[in-house]
């Protein structure tokens, strides 16, 4: 038997599904206990990230457990292992090696047979893996090399066996998912045209997609996310002044930014962006404008992060004072806690449509709207249910509801191709 622990980003996610996916093909079943392999699949993102797993995999080295390394770490960081003795390693590029590395490990040992795929989770599909970027601050492509793009027909022939598995929601993701294409030929429009003409009752999530690769597509990529997507776009601005953007080496202007959210917002769209604070070079004017172009776009989702030097990059051996950074992360989550609890308060009393998507605690499920709004429904509900529900109450990062009436799955999906609908939602959620 095996268990997987991952660490980091959803392309880490949907390694972990291909690994037990593999696994479990192979006869064996994902269980727990003192005598299960386990699986550590890894991040070094940041500083932060990278020490957490270390100490993880030194605590299951200290408690004499067997297991495999996995992820970026030894891709990008090898020589941290030397110190450690796991039953195998293994990168994002070679996953099918865990398949023998399991067998040697479990000669002797009973196995079991499980279901390959479950219906009862969102399925993440890696459409490609690399960047084209060149970021100075990141070892992500260290760990994953040059962009390298997934077939259309393979992505689509996945979806279409976890839509006929009784798979509803897929999770496209990739190191930047409007790069996609770029090595073969293609765009993400194309992609996304493909996958959402296939038959059946299903939605797409959007991973993250970079402006730099964003800005020559955009309106062919809004365009294609019109059918059966969650109006939901992921993109990182990570700072805004332009003079911290190009010692960044990101590609882009403050200016290209907000033309991107613009035309988002207009076609009703909520926006999730990230930032960094503390990056080698961000005076007090800098991080001002940070705050300033946050309080202009008001992000539905804000993603934070604390400048951290990684090896291989241009940073390392930086310093920066953690006084500094600690402040401007309290000082700018203050104001997006604040941006949310003002819209939130707004859809009190509003009535939507949502998705079942997680079942975390008893007498409540987590369910998503066609903005991908995270929202919290009173009573017990199968995953992928449809319903109708009624906001009762609000906490700056969800909003609460309660159940009207169950609704056909397709029903939902409608509501995404429906601009009327969506641009409806839209005013309300931004005052309009």
């Amino acid at each position: 038997m095996f268990r997987i622990e991952t660490y980091g980003c959803s392309s880490n996610k949907a390694d972990s599904q291909v690994i037990a996916e593999l696994l479990c093909s192979h006869g064996y079943a994902e269980g727990d206990g003192k005598d299960v392999l386990t699986i550590v699949n890894t991040c070094v993102v940041t500083s932060y990230t990278e020490k957490k797993v270390l100490k993880r995999l030194f605590e299951l080295e200290k408690e004499k457990r067997d297991y495999v390394v996995a992820g970026c770490l030894p891709a990008a960081r090898p020589e941290l292992l030397g110190n450690l003795s796991p039953v195998g390693v293994i990168t994002p590029s070679n996953l099918g090696e865990i398949v023998g590395i399991v067998e040697r490990w479990a000669k002797g040992r009973k196995v079991e047979v499980r279901e390959i795929v479950s219906p009862r989770q969102p399925r993440i599909i890696n459409v490609g893996r690399g960047c084209v970027g060149e970021c100075t601050y990141c070892i992500v492509k260290r760990a994953r090399g040059e962009i390298q793009s997934v077939s259309p027909s393979d992505i689509v022939d996945e979806i279409r066996k976890g839509v006929r598995g009784g798979v509803r929601e897929f999770y496209l993701t990739s190191q930047d998912m409007s790069a996609y294409g770029i090595d073969i030929g293609l765009r993400l429009p194309d992609l996304l045209h493909k996958v959402t003409a296939l038959e059946g009752d299903y939605v797409l999530r959007v991973g993250m997609m970079n402006p730099k690769t964003l800005m020559p597509i955009l309106e062919r990529t809004v365009e294609s996310m019109r059918g059966k997507v969650y109006r939901f776009a992921h993109v990182p601005v990570q700072s805004g002044s332009d003079k911290v953007l190009e010692l960044m080496g990101r590609g882009y202007t403050v200016k290209d930014f907000e033309r991107i959210v613009s035309t988002f917002q207009k076609h009703g769209f909520s926006i999730c962006t990230d930032v960094i604070v503390g990056f080698p070079g961000e005076e007090e004017e800098d991080f001002e404008d940070t705050l300033q172009l946050i309080n202009r776009i008001k992000p539905d989702k804000l993603n934070i992060t604390r400048f951290s030097p990684r090896p291989h990059t241009k940073y390392w051996g930086t310093s920066s004072d953690g006084e500094i950074k600690k402040e401007r992360s309290r000082l700018i989550t203050k104001m997006y806690f604040s941006i949310c609890e003002k819209r939130n308060r707004k859809m009190v009393g509003k009535r939507m449509r949502v998705l079942v998507t997680e079942r975390v605690k008893k007498d409540s499920v987590v369910a998503r709207d066609p903005k991908y709004t995270n929202v919290v429904v009173k009573g017990e509900f199968p995953i992928w249910s449809a319903l109708e529900v009624e906001v009762v109450g609000y906490h700056p990062m969800y909003l609460i509801a309660e159940p009207l009436d169950a609704i056909p799955l397709n029903e939902f999906v409608g509501t995404l191709k429906n601009d009327k609908t969506i641009n409806e939602e839209v005013c309300s959620w931004h005052g309009g």
